[in-house]
């Protein structure tokens, strides 16, 4: 939590923290997207079988109306980021060094017959 925290707050002034940033809202709007499928799917079942006992034993509507609650989303910590934001101006002051774009070291492939390469790698 303290991590998202730090990329919540840093991220405009740190290139090093843009993806880091980018994968943490991706991760809360794929949250968003499993609680809009939660409720999606009460709404279904309450069409199809009403208030029976759900498919697999459950307790049906009652079990799936629980699953819509906050507590069942899988980010939690995530959507409780912005809670804890700070002004600007309180923020300690990053690096020279924080600031630098990192240093990505991509490991290499053969450049000729690459697709044979990989071919003979996924048949190992």
């Amino acid at each position: 939590m303290l991590c998202a925290l730090m990329i919540s707050l840093y991220h405009e002034q740190a290139s090093c923290l843009q993806q880091p940033y980018q994968i943490l809202s991706l991760l809360v709007d794929l949250d968003s997207l499993i609680a809009n499928w939660r409720y999606a799917h009460l709404l279904l079942v309450q069409r199809q079988i009403g208030s029976k006992m759900g498919t697999a034993g459950t307790g049906g509507i009652a079990y799936l109306g629980k699953t819509c609650d906050y507590r069942y989303q899988v980010f939690i910590d995530l959507f409780n980021v912005a809670s804890f934001l700070i002004p600007m101006e309180y923020l300690p002051k990053l690096s020279e060094k924080m600031k630098r774009p990192p240093l990505l070291r991509l490991k290499s492939y053969p450049s000729s017959g690459q697709e044979n390469y990989f071919q003979r790698q996924m048949s190992r």
